[in-house]
């Protein structure tokens, strides 16, 4: 693929890891980031982050809430069963 959307992040510990950006979804006027991390060269894991504001700057957080978190994880379960079907 070569229009991917790479980002720098830091891992649990400190580490620079690439992670590809697969969607955003915006949901109850939140935006969420949904990307995939290499586990090792055969896999990937996918994670969801909330993208929160600050002036003209974006930063990704953990969604903390419980309810928040799985509202996003139904929708975006939703999102891989359709693709799925296809």
């Amino acid at each position: 693929m070569d229009n991917e959307e790479i980002f720098v992040m830091h891992d649990e510990n400190g580490m620079e890891r690439e992670a590809r950006i697969l969607n955003v979804i915006e949901m109850e006027g939140h935006e969420y980031l949904v990307y995939s991390l290499s586990v090792n060269e055969e896999e990937d894991a996918i994670y969801v982050a909330k993208i929160v504001k600050n002036g003209d700057n974006e930063d990704i957080t953990s969604i903390d809430d419980e309810v928040e978190r799985e509202k996003v994880f139904s929708v975006i379960e939703e999102m891989f069963n359709s693709v799925e079907e296809e």
